[in-house]
């Protein structure tokens, strides 16, 4: 069985990365808890950051909303949801 790992190394050091999830167009979104950002990863590999508005919010798990729009969870005392 031949197993390939591909990694992706993001932009900010100690970026944190924690939960992950697909969106509608396929590409992958995470949360990067210690930058303070929401990331995308494209079909093709490129890297997108997206800066969260509270400073220190600390984004953790996110979903896929019904709405197309990504929610995530922030340890602000505060739910996020980005709309692309």
């Amino acid at each position: 069985m031949n197993i390939k790992i591909n990694e992706y190394n993001l932009p900010m050091e100690k970026s944190g990365p924690y939960g992950i999830t697909v969106g509608s167009d396929g590409a992958i979104w995470f949360t990067e808890w210690g930058s303070n950002k929401i990331g995308r990863i494209t079909l093709c590999g490129e890297i997108i950051e997206y800066q969260i508005p509270t400073p220190g919010s600390e984004p953790h798990g996110l979903v896929l909303g019904p709405d197309g729009g990504i929610w995530f969870a922030e340890e602000a005392d505060k739910i996020g949801q980005l709309i692309y």
